[in-house]
């Protein structure tokens, strides 16, 4: 079966770095390339020319959606993107109801360590989820040989970023609430 990469981005150079490579080989393909910018301003711009770079472009929701943040999920369909990965329920249940046929993407804060889960997530409308990072590799491996391959998305390589929110102990309590 045809390997597929997935990138997520966070920032412009990351973007044309990414639009940039070619796959060394033809048995690696171009996958989803996913933006998670800090501002939404450029995702019309980057869902063209990530499409002309040869990728499906996805656009990533907010982790913690509060009640009447529903309208920044709905901004994300408007860039007519060909994916959203979506990282909590709220923004899974606001897009099946009001996306379509948009495909939705399970990220890894979903947190889905389970085939049970898996199952559950993809019948809500889920095409691909992302396992947990709380899987070792033999619970990882053992999650892939129950479930559909073309189920998964597995990240090999990953950067978590450190920042602060409102949603964060450390920045409301002991800084400024900025971002680090």
């Amino acid at each position: 079966e045809q390997p597929w990469l997935h990138v997520l981005v966070r920032d412009g150079e990351q973007f044309e770095a990414v639009c940039a490579w070619s796959p060394p080989s033809p048995a690696l393909a171009r996958g989803t390339l996913y933006c998670d910018f800090e501002s939404t301003g450029d995702y019309g711009r980057a869902v063209a020319a990530g499409r002309a770079a040869g990728w499906s472009v996805g656009l990533a929701t907010a982790r913690i959606v509060m009640p009447g943040e529903e309208g920044d999920i709905e901004q994300l369909v408007t860039f007519a993107p060909d994916a959203v990965l979506v990282r909590n329920l709220t923004a899974l249940q606001h897009l099946r109801q009001r996306a379509g046929s948009l495909r939705l993407i399970g990220d890894y804060a979903l947190n889905v360590a389970n085939e049970i889960t898996v199952a559950e997530l993809c019948a809500a409308g889920l095409s691909r989820i992302t396992p947990s990072y709380d899987l070792n590799w033999p619970q990882l491996a053992d999650l892939l040989a129950r479930i559909p391959a073309d189920a998964c998305e597995v990240v090999i390589h990953q950067h978590v970023p450190l920042f602060h929110t409102r949603h964060c102990l450390f920045a409301a309590s002991l800084s400024d609430g900025m971002r680090c």
